[in-house]
């Protein structure tokens, strides 16, 4: 994306030439820019993030392989906290 900037023309007075008043009008501008950029970022993030997940196929996942490697691997650290930890899978409804 472009970025612009407020009074970078080469018809446009130079700085000093500005009054504070104007200096500050411009500088709010630009702000104003920068903000509305990073938002058109945003939404063109999101945009193509959508797209993406209208490809996407959702598949089961079994969590409780993942669970228990979790549980395993900080076992040894929730002993030395004084903690136990412990992964039991739940009841499938009937």
């Amino acid at each position: 994306m472009r970025t612009r900037s407020l009074g970078t023309g080469k018809h446009s007075r130079a700085r000093k030439d500005r009054t504070k008043s104007e200096q500050h009008l411009l500088q709010r501008g630009q702000h104003a820019i920068n903000c509305l950029n990073g938002q058109l970022d945003q939404l063109l993030g999101a945009v193509r993030l959508y797209e993406h997940s209208k490809e996407a196929k959702l598949s089961p996942v079994a969590l409780e392989p993942l669970f228990r490697q979790a549980c395993h691997e900080n076992a040894e650290s929730a002993l030395q906290k004084g903690l136990t930890s412990a992964c039991a899978p739940l009841a499938r409804p009937s």
